[in-house]
């Protein structure tokens, strides 16, 4: 399969990039940033996989990468700019939406509508629908500490902070049934390994504190 992963030098779009990979398929992983997307070539790198783009290419030749097989493609593009990355969605079988940042509500939106119309340029009644994978998180489902939380619970106790993320998921779902796309909804719950997430800022704050002396008295 093509899959394109918007976001795919954060902490779950580069875990996500490398498994598929490995798995055998062709991966494009978006990143806004040039040094990151050395990160991608450098971590996953064999053989290269048809069609490269010029820009690919000169990228990989700097790093100095002349075998290589089971490629992460890096497309540095700015997510909220569609032009940037359309034309990757438009022959992708699976998009899957990692992204992150400060602006994460207004582009995940922009995203999931680029990824729609991308899907029905190219796409005639009798071809495979795309798939659309958003990462929401559990934090939809608000605290509650009397009952237990499963997969299908619907959100009831949500936070002003992620609320919007349940429209979003609303509105993946709502594309899938009326078949535009084979929408599927992720929810990661607290995640940790590596340097990322929150868990890697509690430790780090524990690690600073342990390194400060104590005052006597």
């Amino acid at each position: 399969m093509k899959v394109l992963i918007l976001g795919a030098t954060g902490f779950i779009g580069f875990p996500a990039a490398q498994a598929l990979v490995r798995a055998g398929h062709e991966v494009y992983g978006q990143t806004r940033n040039p040094d990151k997307a050395k990160l991608l070539v450098s971590e996953e790198s064999t053989l290269c996989p048809p069609r490269l783009t010029f820009t690919t290419l000169v990228l990989v030749s700097r790093l100095g990468l002349h075998e290589w097989n089971n490629l992460v493609i890096p497309v540095i593009a700015d997510p909220s700019k569609g032009e940037e990355w359309a034309s990757i969605a438009e022959k992708a079988d699976v998009v899957i939406d990692c992204i992150g940042g400060m602006d994460i509500k207004t582009i995940s939106q922009y995203a999931f509508e680029v990824s729609l119309e991308a899907a029905k340029k190219v796409r005639g009644t009798s071809a495979p629908r795309l798939t659309y994978i958003y990462c929401s998180g559990t934090w939809v489902h608000g605290e509650d500490r009397g009952n237990l939380t499963s997969e299908h619970a619907v959100p009831k106790n949500t936070t002003a902070l992620v609320s919007w993320r349940t429209a979003q998921e609303k509105r993946v779902l709502a594309a899938s049934d009326a078949g535009a796309v084979n929408g599927i909804v992720l929810r990661p719950s607290l995640l940790y390994g590596r340097s990322g997430s929150i868990i890697a800022m509690l430790f780090g704050a524990a690690a600073a504190a342990a390194l400060r002396p104590r005052r006597r008295g």
